[in-house]
C-alpha cells in the first residue's frame, strides 16, 4: 500500500477533540434548557402569584367600596396598581358590564339613568340598559364562580399578558370582577438575559474544553499509533510480531493482550485447519454412509415400502435395508449400533458388509445372524454392540420368518381390521456381545403369517425416545396411537406422519440418538 492511500484524512486528536467538543456543547444545551425552563417557570409562577394578590387586594377594596358608592376610592386604588411593575391594567367590572374603576379614568363607563320599571307577575323588575364596552363579554367573566378571595389567570391579547383575576362576592351574591393585566414582556426580557449569560459561559467552557482535549489527546494518542503501527503488521499476517508498550494502563494492557492474542490465534489458525480437514473428511463419511443405504427398493408384487433415516451427527450408527433375496424372498434389516458418530457407522458398515455376505436364499434368519455374530465378535470394539433385526418374507408363504437381537419389537399392524400384532424377543442378546454358543442359546426365531393390508414396521430407539425440552419421550403410547391414525397410507405417506407427530411433540429440542423406520406393507 502506498503512501497515498494510507494518508489519514482526519487524526484521531482531531476526532477527540472534537467529540470532547460536542460533548461540551451537549451537556452545555441540556443543562441551559433545563435552567432556562425552570427560571422561566419560576419567573411566571412568582409573577401569577403577585398578579394574584393584586388582583384579591383589589377585589377587596372594590366590595368594601362599592357597596357604599365610594368609587372614587377604587379609581384610585387601581390608579395605585398600575404604578407596580409590569402592571399595565386594573379595573372593576360588576356584573352588568359596567366599568366602575379603571387605572385609565377614560374606559370608565359613564353613570346612565336606568330604563322605566317594568312589571312581570305583579313584581317590580328594573333592568338597567345593556353596556356597550370592550370589558363587557365573556371573556373578562369566566371566573364569577370562584369563590370570594380565589383568583384565576388567562393569556388575553395572544399572549402578550396575563389577564389575572379575581370576583367580587358579598356571601354568595355576584357583584362583579376585579382584574389586573400585567405584561409577560418583563418575563421575556429577563429570560433572554439568562440566556446570553449561558451563552458567555459556554462560550468560556466550551474553549478550555478543546484546549483540554487537545492536550489530553496527545497524551493518549501517542500509545495508540504505536498499538496501530503494531496491529497493522499483525494484520499482514505476521503473527511472529509482539507489541513493545511499557505504560501501565490500559494502553499497556491492550498491548499485552494483543500479544497474546496472536499467540491465541496461531493456536486457532491451526486448530481451525484441523477442524476444516476433520468437517472435510465427516462430508467424506457421511456421503459414503448414504451410499451403503439402499438407493431403491426390490420390485415385487403387492409390495410397497417406505423408510426413513436420520443420523443425530454427521455420521450415525443406525442401519436399514431392504434386499431382494430370491425371486419369492424379501430380507428387512433394521439395525443400531450402541455408539454414536464415527465409531457407530465404523461398526455399521461392518455389522452390513457381514450380514449382507451371509444372506443367501438356502439360510433362514437365525442362521445369518448367528453367522453374523460369529465374524463380528472377534473384531468388534470392546463394549460396542449392535441391536438387529433381520426378517426373511416369503411371497409363496406369506411367511415372516425373523429373529430379534436385543432390538425394538416388531410391529405388524392390520390397517383395515386396526389390529395390532407385537413380537418382543425379551431372549436375545445384541450381535457383537457375546461368542456364538451364548449368542445362539438366547437367538430366538419366529414364524408370521403377514395378510393382505398388514404392515410390517421397524424401527430404532430414536423414534419412541425422542424427547421435549421437558426431557418427556414421545413413548410408545404416542407412536402407537400415530400408527392406528396413519396406518391407512402408503408406508412413504405414513412415515411423513409419524415423523410430523414426532417433531410437534419435541417443538425443536435436539435429540440425542439417530432415527430410523422401515415400513413394509401387504396390497
Amino acid at each position: 500500500m502506498d503512501e497515498k492511500k494510507r494518508k489519514i484524512k482526519f487524526s484521531l486528536g482531531i476526532k477527540f477533540s472534537l467529540f470532547i467538543s460536542l460533548l461540551v456543547i451537549m451537556v452545555i444545551a441540556i443543562l441551559g434548557y433545563i435552567l432556562i425552563n425552570l427560571q422561566t417557570q419560576q419567573l411566571v409562577n412568582e409573577t401569577l402569584r403577585r398578579g394574584g394578590f393584586l388582583a384579591r387586594s383589589l377585589s377587596r377594596v372594590s366590595l368594601e367600596k362599592y357597596l357604599i358608592g365610594e368609587n372614587f376610592d377604587i379609581i384610585v386604588y387601581c390608579h395605585s396598581l398600575s404604578q407596580e411593575e409590569g402592571v399595565v391594567e386594573a379595573f372593576f367590572i360588576n356584573k352588568f358590564g359596567e366599568i366602575i374603576a379603571h387605572s385609565d379614568s377614560s374606559k370608565i363607563t359613564p353613570q346612565v339613568k336606568a330604563k322605566k320599571p317594568k312589571y312581570k307577575k305583579g313584581k317590580k323588575v328594573v333592568e338597567p340598559e345593556k353596556v356597550e364596552n370592550e370589558y363587557n363579554n365573556d371573556f373578562f367573566f369566566k371566573g364569577k364562580d370562584l369563590n370570594q378571595d380565589a383568583f384565576g389567570y388567562q393569556l388575553y391579547k395572544e399572549g402578550q399578558f396575563y389577564d389575572i383575576y379575581s370576583t367580587v362576592k358579598m356571601g354568595d351574591k355576584f357583584i362583579g370582577m376585579a382584574h389586573v393585566i400585567i405584561s409577560r414582556l418583563l418575563i421575556f426580557k429577563m429570560v433572554n438575559e439568562a440566556i446570553m449569560r449561558i451563552i458567555y459561559i459556554s462560550g468560556f467552557v466550551l474553549i478550555l474544553g478543546v484546549i483540554g482535549a487537545l492536550l489530553l489527546s496527545k497524551i493518549v494518542i501517542k500509545p495508540v499509533k504505536k498499538l496501530t503501527e503494531g496491529v497493522t503488521i499483525i494484520g499482514t499476517g505476521n503473527l511472529e510480531h509482539q507489541i513493545v508498550l511499557k505504560a501501565r494502563d490500559e494502553m499497556g494492557y491492550l498491548a499485552e493482550s494483543f500479544n497474546n492474542m496472536t499467540v491465541r490465534l496461531k493456536e486457532a489458525q491451526k486448530a481451525m485447519l484441523e477442524k476444516e480437514k476433520l468437517e472435510r473428511e465427516m462430508q467424506i463419511a457421511s456421503t459414503i454412509q448414504q451410499t451403503l443405504l439402499p438407493k431403491k427398493f426390490p420390485e415385487f408384487k403387492n409390495i410397497e415400502y417406505g423408510a426413513f433415516y436420520k443420523a443425530t451427527k454427521s455420521v450415525g450408527g443406525d442401519y436399514y435395508d431392504l434386499i431382494r433375496i430370491s425371486d419369492n424372498k424379501l430380507g428387512i434389516i433394521a439395525a443400531d449400533v450402541s455408539g454414536k458418530g464415527v465409531p457407530g457407522s465404523l461398526v455399521m458398515s461392518m455389522f452390513r458388509s457381514i450380514i449382507r455376505s451371509n444372506i443367501h436364499p438356502d439360510l433362514n434368519s437365525f442362521d445369518t445372524l448367528s453367522r453374523t455374530n460369529a465374524l463380528i465378535v472377534p473384531d468388534i470394539i470392546e463394549e460396542m454392540f449392535v441391536t438387529a433385526f433381520y426378517g426373511v418374507y416369503n411371497l409363496t408363504t406369506s411367511i415372516l420368518d425373523f429373529c430379534i437381537a436385543g432390538h425394538n419389537p416388531l410391529i405388524v399392524f392390520n390397517s383395515m381390521t386396526k389390529v395390532f400384532n407385537f413380537v418382543n424377543a425379551e431372549a436375545g442378546i445384541p450381535v457383537g456381545l457375546q461368542d456364538n454358543t451364548v449368542f445362539q442359546d438366547m437367538l430366538k426365531r419366529y414364524e408370521l403369517k403377514i395378510n393382505r393390508n398388514d404392515m410390517i414396521i421397524q424401527y430404532t430407539d430414536g423414534i419412541t425416545e425422542a424427547m421435549d425440552i421437558e426431557k418427556k419421550l414421545f413413548g410408545e403410547e404416542r407412536f402407537h396411537d400415530s400408527i392406528k391414525r396413519n396406518g391407512v397410507l402408503p408406508p412413504a405417506q405414513f412415515i411423513e406422519k409419524l415423523l410430523k407427530d414426532v417433531t410437534e411433540f419435541t417443538k425443536g429440542a435436539p435429540q440425542n440418538d439417530d432415527r430410523t423406520v422401515v415400513v413394509v406393507k401387504l396390497i
